[in-house]
């Protein structure tokens, strides 16, 4: 959202960002973009106060387009801004929501997302699922892929430098896994898997970045694993970029991914990917060609294909410029800008706004 919104043309966009819950930890840089922010504090959908402020941002603003990115932000974002009289309404769907499992929840999603005029979809695998959940029909539906800005002056590290900085010896071989610690990422599987991996590769360090209500539990898998050594929990950071580029490959044992912006990240740093046959990450990780791919919840299949990396650096190398490469092709931000624009241009048009 940060990288599309920062590039809209300043000569037609007017752009505020309004976040539901959490602590904003991208807020300074929406704003040094130029990007006006609020929080809504939201416990539940249905608070008086959230509603309050939701309608006060709106009317105080009086938007054009409405663009919501996640299940309570659709609720919230299309119930008031349809009673405010929004001319246009988006939202985008990212990932497999869980409340889209359950009768309620699927129930209530079919019930509001009438309320948009657009549905954007980040890849085929989340496409499906909303044809199939939310009885959505196609054109309705719009395909915009993540885009990717290429980051360039990363700080040569050296061989060495994450590892020292780490405390890790100089021949440690690094696998990384980046996302949030929840039972969908399959982390429990990773650690398995590295239990696994330990006599064929002794050398081999596990990073797990980012947190999750599985933490807890995760860390007495690695204890009950006698994993504590070759297993580094290191919390959210700032600094991905630089840990993939020190890094020997990145791993993600997902259930599902309704894209795994992670994918593009590791392929921005010219690594190998390992990860599952689930959700769009077959779409982005070309299996034999960019990294590997195995079946979830297999962490057998995880340790072998992740082994087969680990003792081929040359193949694990010749992957990740694939990668590299595939990602500039592919994934270029500029399109995803472009159809942004397009997007909300064409509804204005419809709308009767030139």
């Amino acid at each position: 959202m940060l990288a599309v919104l920062s590039r809209l043309p300043r000569e037609r966009y007017d752009v505020r960002v309004a976040f539901l819950r959490g602590r904003g930890e991208l807020e300074s840089e929406y704003r040094a973009a130029g990007m006006p922010t609020s929080r809504l504090r939201m416990h539940s959908p249905i608070e008086p106060d959230v509603v309050a402020r939701a309608l006060g941002e709106l009317r105080g603003f009086r938007p054009h387009i409405v663009h919501t990115h996640s299940f309570d932000a659709d609720l919230v974002g299309g119930i008031l801004s349809r009673f405010s009289r929004v001319p246009a309404m988006v939202t985008t769907k990212h990932i497999e929501e869980e409340k889209l499992s359950t009768l309620t929840g699927a129930f209530v999603a079919r019930r509001f997302a009438g309320s948009f005029d657009r549905v954007v979809t980040i890849s085929t695998a989340v496409r499906n699922l909303l044809k199939r959940t939310l009885h959505l029909d196609d054109a309705r539906l719009l395909h915009i892929p993540y885009g990717f800005p290429p980051r360039k002056g990363l700080p040569d590290r050296g061989p060495n430098g994450l590892r020292s900085a780490l405390g890790l010896d100089p021949d440690a071989k690094l696998v990384t896994m980046v996302g949030s610690l929840t039972r969908r990422k399959g982390v429990d599987d990773l650690l398995r898997a590295a239990s696994l991996i330990r006599d064929a590769q002794p050398s081999a360090r596990f990073l797990l970045v980012g947190r999750g209500d599985q933490r807890r539990l995760l860390e007495e898998i690695v204890r009950r694993l006698d994993l504590t050594e070759a297993v580094r929990f290191l919390g959210f950071r700032r600094d991905v970029p630089e840990i993939l580029n020190g890094s020997d490959l990145l791993v993600l044992p997902s259930h599902w991914e309704g894209f795994g912006l992670v994918l593009l990240e590791a392929m921005n740093a010219g690594l190998p990917v390992v990860g599952t046959r689930r959700g769009a990450i077959p779409e982005v990780v070309r299996d034999g060609e960019t990294g590997l791919l195995v079946p979830p919840k297999d962490p057998e299949a995880l340790a072998t294909a992740l082994i087969r990396l680990l003792c081929d650096p040359d193949r694990a190398k010749a992957m990740g410029r694939a990668g590299l490469s595939r990602l500039r092709r592919e994934y270029d931000m500029d399109r995803a800008v472009r159809a942004h624009d397009e997007l909300y241009v064409g509804l204005l048009r419809e709308r009767g706004f030139r």
